[in-house]
């Protein structure tokens, strides 16, 4: 795991994420395990072509909310986590929720030697 970057602290909230400063006012970093959990639900939270940076970066969910097919949309899910860089293996996909308002998923994947469980909910606005 020492290839992983540290990076800031990210707060989910309803406009996004936000950097997380702690008690004492400081900037709270992440790393390792934690760092690629934050960094998958940002892939997830993050529309294809929205990063002006890195076009390629997130999941395709305007494609995702129109499949009806479950397959389809693990198939998706995978092109999208075979976009993050630490990522050796992905050793499971589950779609948990599939309804109208809420798609929720579960992905497992395995970061250098560790694998790591991420539960993701995607809301449809």
């Amino acid at each position: 795991m020492t290839d992983f970057q540290t990076t800031f602290e990210l707060e989910e909230n309803v406009e996004g994420f936000d950097i997380h400063f702690n008690e004492d006012g400081k900037l709270q970093m992440v790393t390792g395990t934690d760092k690629a959990q934050q960094d998958i639900k940002v892939l997830f939270k993050t529309q294809v072509g929205e990063d002006m940076f890195h076009r390629e970066w997130g999941f395709d969910f305007l494609s995702v909310i129109n499949s009806s097919s479950e397959d389809m949309v693990k198939l998706m899910i995978m092109q999208a986590l075979y976009r993050y860089k630490y990522l050796s293996k992905i050793e499971s996909v589950v779609v948990d929720s599939w309804n109208y308002a809420t798609r929720r998923i579960t992905v497992t994947v395995k970061i250098g030697i560790a694998s790591v469980p991420i539960s993701v909910e995607l809301e449809v606005i």
